[in-house]
């Protein structure tokens, strides 16, 4: 079940966007109904109920919404009572709407007013303007800036951050007429710089993270190398644009011009993160933070590129001899080419695109979807990765994660729970959680002893277990008779391991060597129920 404030911050969100679509009567209108009805039937009356009241026609995507809508405010009266949602929504939500959200953090700084900003994860920011016509500067606003300023030591203006942002992002860069820093960015938007970064990022969430924050990174640099004076002078002409003289202006659009050329140095790095990620199929299954971190290359221990290439190879091998199965694969909601079915599996953070951003992003498929939800065809099974000081040779390393990548990927699609421990003088946390699996593979360093022993111990209730391992360590665990394990030897021989095992494979770290293991793997895990 839900938490109750993961609930109303649900409800918050739709309503950021849905309130200045729709009259507020009619929100009202259809929150009423929501309150008293099944969270699916509150799904599928919302527009009707819009329509009944006066609203003539109505977008898809604002269709969709309301629906979601509606049907978070039908479970959180279900799940924590009617008369507390009621409370909710009438002295939260429709008389203050983001007002009790989260007050703003404000410091005086040479008598201009400044929003401070933690370099904190969970805060959260007030963003009350901006330059541009159809950037988001409420509910989503808040959270882009608070994303892009967490990942930055940098004590900015977020609104500043936020324009940034969407300079890369939008399509459509109209600008707010009584915006103070409209001639900052329409000269920004003149450079060269700029227009070669918007070829790739415009409409592309990530990228469009990744270049801010990398642009925040070396423009914070470059001032803090500047003297004192020339520093503040270039701060204050930032922040009061209206005010400053023409030579702080041209020293300004000078220095950001300059940041953003080492950004254009690095763009074909990201581009090629990002499209590794997406083509090797984790990009939908991790998280916004982890899907960041992995195109700005914060795993810096191990060689990502190499891994992603493998995982992918390893992937089209364990799906290459599967026939293609019709929609009753599928339960719920199915991946087909009907525009209605697809907003179904949009989140709300998509929804709140700017029409012109949403629209292409659907059309050139770079939207993002929630995952359907396969039927289970394989049994669950747990995987144990060797991290010891033997396992540290590159090709050892880069293919025993690969393979587990490859095999959690391929569980995922077919329905299937999966879990690991990666192991050496003694097993580690078990990993379950995708976005927490993918950090400790691209992460954690090979050292360390081995201990199959304790490995093994630590999972003897599971009933199929692989281990991937170069351990010559002596084995006198006693495996159940209900555990299946399939043992994965790496470039040599343990003959005690392979007394206990029901599959045992000497191979080399190698695509050959996956594919010897893949029909054990494949005949253990299948689900024959």
């Amino acid at each position: 079940m839900r938490s109750e404030e993961e609930i109303k911050s649900f409800i918050f969100a739709f309503f950021s966007f849905l309130k200045n679509k729709l009259p507020e009567d009619i929100l009202k209108k259809v929150s009423n109904h929501a309150l008293s009805v099944s969270p699916s039937k509150a799904f599928r009356d919302a527009t009707s109920i819009a329509m009944l009241y006066g609203v003539k026609t109505i977008d898809p995507k604002v269709s969709i919404a309301l629906s979601k809508f509606a049907r978070w405010i039908s479970v959180l009266a279900r799940d924590y009572g009617k008369q507390n949602a009621e409370k909710f929504l009438h002295n939260q939500l429709f008389l203050s709407c983001y007002t009790n959200m989260q007050p703003q953090k404000i410091s005086q700084k040479n008598s201009s007013t400044k929003i401070i900003i933690q370099k904190d994860r969970n805060h959260k920011i007030s963003v009350n303007t901006g330059t541009y016509v159809f950037g988001d500067y409420e509910a989503v606003g808040r959270f882009r800036a608070s994303e892009i300023l967490s990942r930055v030591d940098f004590d900015i203006d977020p609104i500043f951050a936020l324009d940034m942002f969407y300079t890369f992002y939008l399509i459509n860069t109209a600008m707010k007429k009584d915006s103070t820093h409209r001639e900052f960015f329409e000269e920004l938007l003149k450079s060269d710089e700029v227009k070669q970064i918007r070829m790739s990022t415009v409409a592309d969430e990530i990228l469009s993270y990744a270049v801010t924050i990398k642009f925040l990174e070396e423009f914070k640099e470059r001032i803090e190398n500047m003297d004192k004076d020339s520093k503040a002078r270039i701060i204050n002409a930032l922040e009061n644009w209206d005010k400053a003289d023409k030579e702080s202006k041209e020293e300004s659009i000078k220095l950001i011009i300059e940041s953003i050329e080492d950004v254009k140095k690095e763009m074909k790095n990201l581009e090629k993160m990002k499209i590794l990620i997406d083509s090797a199929g984790v990009g939908h299954l991790l998280s916004f933070d982890a899907k960041l971190d992995t195109v700005l290359s914060e795993y810096k221990n191990i060689d990502v590129e190499k891994i992603l290439k493998l995982a992918k190879v390893f992937g089209d091998i364990l799906e290459s001899d599967e026939k293609i199965e019709g929609l009753d694969e599928y339960e719920g909601f199915v991946r087909i080419d009907d525009f209605w079915e697809d907003l179904m599996l949009i989140p709300a953070m998509e929804l709140m695109d700017d029409d012109d951003t949403f629209y292409y992003k659907y059309a050139t498929g770079e939207i993002v979807k929630y995952d359907v939800k396969a039927k289970k065809t394989l049994k669950s099974f747990t995987v144990l990765v060797d991290k010891s000081g033997s396992m540290s040779n590159n090709q050892k390393t880069e293919w025993s994660r690969a393979v587990t990548l490859a095999l959690l990927m391929w569980a995922k699609e077919k329905g299937a729970d999966i879990s690991m421990f990666f192991f050496d003088d003694s097993p580690h946390k078990e990993l379950i959680e995708f976005d927490e699996i993918w950090h400790w593979i691209m992460k954690v360093r090979c050292e360390g002893g081995t201990n199959i022993d304790k490995a093994l111990t630590r999972v003897e209730n599971r009933d199929v277990v692989v281990i991937i391992t170069d351990g010559q360590d002596k084995v006198t665990f006693e495996k159940p008779d209900n555990m299946t394990l399939i043992s994965v030897m790496i470039n040599g021989n343990n003959i005690t391991l392979k007394r206990i095992s029901d599959a045992y494979l000497s191979v080399d770290p190698t695509i050959e060597g996956f594919i010897q293991i893949t029909k054990k793997i494949k005949e253990s895990v299948k689900d024959k129920t």
